[in-house]
């Protein structure tokens, strides 16, 4: 590291451990401020701040490290609400005439950049009252999405936390990225492309039309039941459980699992499950170690 880093982060640090000792004081002088810290406005839920409108954006992205994560359409006006976000330690400009709006966690502790991003941001002692009232509530991120305001891209890096899609209609992208979490898609039709990455944790679709999924799991289990028109799924340790609306001998592509069982409606397929039809649907499933299960026709819709 170079001594002009070292220097910026030893600084980094002094204002940090400042803001810590002198929080017990800014939490007392605080009331008598003409503009006080955030109040609670729930104590089971904590603190919401004022929405933030989207109309016109065409592309939304979250870098969050702790939070979750929801994306709810039929919102009559598209919005973006920030829940238990102390200021100064989370960057969301204003969208206002542009075409990208990103929402970027800044209180990350453990690293020279985060450190730096909040004593870059420090906006006063308030900044770490509102820090430690709001710290034992969970971040939460609701994306209201319109018809009327199509947006084409949604982009989530997520650390630990859950997402989950619900009730959306259009074309859009998405984009979600997971270390720690389970990711839940429900009511979602999109003529474009659901992309998963999760470390660990899980995949859900119930109901919905998407047309092309990519989903890739370390550990943890994916179901499915939804009309998929492509789906490609790589799972290292976990299972897969899929429900096809009709039958699985209309569907190409393959099922592999390297350590596990193939199983459609019943019957065992081994290790592998290759179909050469040419049809309008399309499974690709590789699992090093766990099972597939497929069931199809009216099997599944029962």
């Amino acid at each position: 590291m170079k001594p002009a880093s070292i220097i910026f982060l030893i600084v980094s640090l002094i204002l940090v451990i400042l803001g810590f000792v002198t929080t017990s004081v800014a939490m007392n002088l605080a009331p008598e401020d003409e503009k006080p810290v955030v109040e609670i406005q729930d104590k089971d839920v904590g603190y919401t701040a004022a929405p933030i409108g989207i109309k016109g954006v065409e592309k939304i992205e979250l870098k969050l490290t702790d939070a979750n994560v929801n994306i709810i359409g039929g919102a009559e006006i598209p919005r973006v609400e920030l829940i238990n976000f102390p200021e100064g330690l989370y960057s969301a400009p204003s969208p206002e005439n542009k075409q990208t709006f990103t929402v970027t966690d800044l209180s990350d502790f453990n690293s020279v950049s985060g450190i730096a991003a909040i004593a870059s941001n420090f906006k006063g002692l308030r900044s770490f009252v509102n820090y430690f009232k709001l710290a034992k509530y969970e971040k939460t991120v609701n994306i209201y999405l319109s018809a009327d305001y199509p947006v084409n891209v949604i982009s989530c890096n997520l650390e630990s936390g859950n997402v989950r899609i619900e009730n959306c209609v259009g074309s859009a992208d998405y984009n979600i990225t997971l270390v720690s979490g389970d990711v839940t898609v429900s009511n979602v039709d999109t003529t474009s492309s659901l992309t998963v990455n999760i470390s660990t944790g899980n995949l859900n679709l119930e109901e919905g039309d998407i047309t092309n999924l990519n989903a890739v799991i370390g550990t943890g289990s994916v179901a499915l039941d939804a009309n998929i028109t492509k789906a490609d799924v790589t799972i290292v340790t976990g299972n897969m459980i899929c429900a096809c609306p009709g039958s699985f001998d209309m569907v190409s592509g393959s099922l592999r699992t390297t350590d596990g069982k193939i199983t459609i409606d019943g019957i065992p397929f081994g290790a592998q499950k290759s179909n050469l039809t040419v049809g309008e649907k399309s499974m690709d499933v590789t699992i090093e170690k766990g099972d597939i299960d497929i069931t199809s026709g009216s099997a599944a819709i029962e």
